[in-house]
């Protein structure tokens, strides 16, 4: 819905693109492992500034879309795509593919739980882990939104969040 759409946008313009790497790196551990998978698509917003958020704010992509759910037989399958907060997304991007499933998180020194998007082919070296923001001061009051980390090899290279979007 368009007050979504709003929150989410201004979300992205102010309070994620004005956080520090501490800011983010808080947060996402106050998230704590997820309760759940995430389930459609999502818009993805860079938190915080500098070179790095920079460079992706240019990259063709805004978004993720998680089409299968895991089983226990087997991952969920993800997409990366476009989308806007509040305007339909599409997936586009099938070279991206990537498995996700509940894992631990890199970055959380207790070993605790984040659901884990394990890119597919060429770029198997890349790595996102995602907690649920609901358990993160600041951040509870977005339904479904999620806090992310995205790795190159072991290497952090930044965070993000995603924000629902209608598909």
């Amino acid at each position: 819905n368009n007050s979504d759409a709003t929150a989410a946008e201004a979300l992205c313009a102010g309070a994620l693109a004005n956080a520090t790497k501490a800011d983010a790196l808080a947060a996402f551990h106050a998230a704590g492992a997820p309760a759940a998978l995430p389930h459609g698509c999502y818009f993805l917003c860079v938190i915080g500034a500098g070179l790095v958020p920079s460079i992706l704010e240019k990259v063709p992509w805004d978004g993720k879309c998680f089409r299968t759910p895991p089983t226990a037989t087997r991952n969920g399958s993800m997409i990366n795509a476009f989308g806007k907060p509040g305007k339909a997304c599409t997936p586009r991007l099938d070279f991206l593919t990537a498995d996700y499933f509940n894992g631990e998180s890199w970055s959380d020194p207790s070993g605790g739980g984040a659901v884990v998007i394990q890119y597919n082919g060429a770029v198997n070296w890349m790595r996102d882990e995602l907690r649920d923001a609901g358990g993160a001061a600041g951040y509870a009051a977005l339904h479904d939104t999620w806090l992310g980390k995205f790795y190159i090899s072991r290497d952090e290279v930044t965070d993000f969040a995603l924000l629902p979007v209608a598909c």
